[in-house]
């Protein structure tokens, strides 16, 4: 698969970082069993608990290594990849007979596939609606590629090529509605207020100042 080798660079970018700042140590209180906090990266008081007690002194513990790990994840993200692409072939010959454009199957296979199993696991149907991390002013979550600008009702933002990927525009007002969040999905239209409307600049528009003349 060709477009597998541009990835590689990039999945060795954040799977370093992974293992030295957000994989906690796995020594355990030798009474309570709780798990050490403290990431590899600052790991400099020892072993602590959730509130804060040091419990033991001692080296970073983990059975999860980058030697042994990496094959593994690069052979995952492959396969995942190769799913991926057959699902695009398999609706492109669907759906261009409407005129249904690439890209837009593409984001709705990333939406479907992706974006609801991982909203899954971090906001699981019992907290429901608790997934307050995936909200950033610096990142659009549901691309990971433009910057969060435009609020949803839910919180989460989203860049504008996302926006205008997954709602509608309406070329008369330069409004686009929005049926639902990408990222959320139906946990976010239960709780919120959907459909909703995101004005858009014109096309033709330039750079606005005000200017108050006192």
């Amino acid at each position: 698969m060709e477009i597998f080798p541009k990835y590689i660079s990039l999945l060795d970018d954040v799977l370093e970082p992974f293992y030295e700042e957000h994989w906690p140590c796995e020594q355990r209180h030798p009474r309570t069993r709780a798990r050490c906090v403290n990431v590899r990266a600052r790991h400099t008081k020892g072993h602590q608990t959730a509130n804060g007690k040091v419990f033991a002194v001692g080296e970073y513990v983990s059975g999860f290594t980058l030697d042994e790990y990496c094959k593994e994840f690069l052979d995952n993200v492959y396969c995942c990849l190769v799913k991926f692409l057959d699902q695009l072939e398999r609706e492109l010959r669907v759906s261009t007979q409407e005129g249904t454009s690439e890209q837009l199957v593409a984001s709705l296979i990333h939406r479907n596939m992706v974006l609801a199993g991982f909203f899954r696991c971090v906001d699981p149907p019992e907290d429901r609606g608790l997934a307050e991390p995936l909200t950033s002013h610096s990142a659009c979550f549901c691309c990971l590629l433009g910057t969060g600008q435009h609020p949803l009702p839910c919180g989460h933002l989203l860049c504008t090529e996302c926006v205008m990927t997954f709602g509608r525009l309406d070329s008369a007002t330069s409004a686009v509605r929005m049926d639902e969040c990408p990222i959320g999905g139906d946990a976010c239209c239960l709780l919120m207020q959907f459909p909703t409307q995101i004005r858009m600049k014109p096309r033709a528009s330039g750079a606005r100042t005000l200017s108050l003349d006192g």
